[in-house]
């Protein structure tokens, strides 16, 4: 509760100095620090003998020192929060629509009845930001403001908030992919748990708008999967199952009959399309569905594997916590699955069983497809060992990127009775015929096979549809359809003419 000390001279560098305090007129004087209980607060008091000579220098010195007591006092024992986020896109894209006023007015509110009607943003050290955040129902709106202590382009923002917390956030390439991470002081007035769930829910709406924003502007491949003419009620099912899905408008036959449905999963692209009996879905194609919680993958999986086939049952495995696979009324195979952490690079993740005599060019495979892609990379691959039931070396499970979208190759050493097959196909969109003439190529050659209209299997047996990104429009021509049955790669110029 109290100290004091009387001055009797000096130390310096490791030296006493007793005469000091007595030529200079201090010897003999006193300090005494006492604290004072005030219900949850300490009162510091200081008292001390003073030569005149030095009054002016004390009076201004140690006010400072006390305020300095203070904060860290206040500071030492406070709870800084953590909310994070992985957003699937790269992290100069992420930084882009983190940091400009347009964007942040789009994605800025934790929940739907909130929005920010206006922000600016000078993003420089000692720049000032500013949010006008506001209820959609105009009850009470207020503004989110601060100065920036430290900006590092792509990689970290450190700012001071209008009320004198601290607040950085860190973005962290990951792959193709951003880690976002924003740790900050809490305010004293609501609980940690709930000022974490809201700055977590505004970081949750940030990737959202992050990752539908990419896949809407960049999705390069689209999965297309042929149904037996049940097309629209097999959509119907998916885009009810799925959160943040939709139907876009269907292409009709000219007698009326549905060719084709674009539809959104998780905000990423699928197409369907009503093939008739030809081919038939087999477990060589499959689909992760990333999930956040185990409840989310029990109640996936409840509706996805009602009127299938369960091909592993929804258990604890060394890959995940909380997995099943199975086939849903339609045939088309799903790996539901409790991601790690919580963390995933998208929803939806294609997965290509390499079994049997293939099993040994999976490696080939992924260094042929990373080498098409732009903005590929190989994310991980795990071996089989010596011992296990695969050629030692050999891939058990890779996951990479093809121009920033995740897929998976999974190696199976057994001969199955199903391979891949048109009933799963994907769609490569270009922008021009060099393009179609460039994956065209090099998917089809060294055993790879031309088939009709754009379609093709690559010496894997994987098949793929090279197109343009405006064919829609072209095939609204009167001779567009007539002209594409007649060819195999398809041909732009031909298109517009016909």
């Amino acid at each position: 509760e109290v100290m004091s000390f009387e001055h009797l001279g000096n130390i310096k560098e490791g030296v006493e100095d007793l005469k000091i305090a007595q030529n200079e007129g201090w010897a003999g004087s006193t300090e005494t620090y006492t604290l004072i209980q005030d219900q949850d607060a300490t009162i510091l008091n200081i008292t001390m003998d003073i030569n005149p000579d030095y009054e002016v220098y004390f009076t201004k010195t140690f006010p400072l020192a006390m305020e300095k007591i203070k904060s860290l006092a206040e500071t030492s024992d406070k709870v800084s929060i953590t909310v994070e986020a992985l957003i699937n896109a790269p992290e100069d894209k992420v930084w882009e629509l983190w940091t400009l006023p347009e964007h942040i007015m789009q994605w800025n509110n934790a929940s739907d009845d909130w929005h920010t009607t206006a922000a600016t943003n000078d993003l420089q050290t000692g720049g000032r930001f500013s949010s006008t955040m506001s209820a959609k129902d105009g009850s009470f709106s207020f503004d989110f403001w601060g100065i920036y202590d430290k900006v590092k382009k792509h990689q970290t923002i450190a700012y001071t908030m209008g009320d004198g917390r601290k607040a950085e956030t860190t973005f962290t390439k990951r792959g193709q992919t951003t880690l976002v991470t924003t740790v900050f002081e809490p305010e004293s007035e609501n609980s940690v748990e709930l000022q974490q769930g809201g700055w977590q829910a505004i970081l949750n709406n940030f990737k959202k708008y992050a990752e539908k924003s990419k896949k809407e502007k960049e999705q390069k491949i689209n999965p297309f999967l042929w149904f037996n003419d049940n097309t629209e009620e097999a959509v119907t099912f998916y885009t009810t199952v799925f959160d943040n899905s939709k139907l876009q408008k269907a292409m009709r036959m000219p007698d009326g009959k549905v060719l084709t449905v674009p539809f959104h999963l998780g905000g990423q692209e699928f197409v369907a399309l009503n093939g008739g009996p030809m081919y038939q879905f087999t477990p060589a194609t499959s689909f992760f569905v990333m999930c956040d919680t185990e409840e989310e993958v029990n109640a996936l999986w409840a509706k996805l594997s009602e009127g299938g086939k369960v091909m592993m049952p929804l258990n604890k495995y060394e890959w995940s916590a909380w997995y099943g696979w199975c086939q849903d009324r339609f045939g088309l195979s799903w790996q539901v699955m409790l991601a790690k952490d919580g963390t995933y690079p998208q929803k939806f993740i294609p997965c290509w069983m390499f079994s049997g005599d293939i099993l040994a060019q999976a490696d080939d495979a992924i260094k042929l497809y990373t080498s098409l892609f732009k903005n590929s990379e190989v994310n991980s691959i795990s071996r089989y060992e010596a011992g296990e039931p695969a050629p030692e070396g050999s891939v058990k499970y890779a996951e990479f990127s093809l121009n920033g979208q995740v897929f998976t190759i999974m190696g199976s050493p057994p001969v199955h009775k199903f391979t891949f097959n048109e009933a799963v196909s994907f769609v490569i969109n270009c922008k021009n015929q060099e393009e179609i003439d460039f994956y065209w190529d090099k998917l089809t050659k060294d055993g790879g096979a031309e088939s009709q209209c754009g379609w093709l299997k690559d010496k894997y047996g994987i098949s793929w549809q090279v197109v343009p990104t405006n064919l829609s429009k072209l095939l609204s021509k009167p001779n567009a359809m007539q002209a594409m049955l007649k060819m195999k790669k398809l041909d732009i110029k031909a298109l517009e003419e016909a």
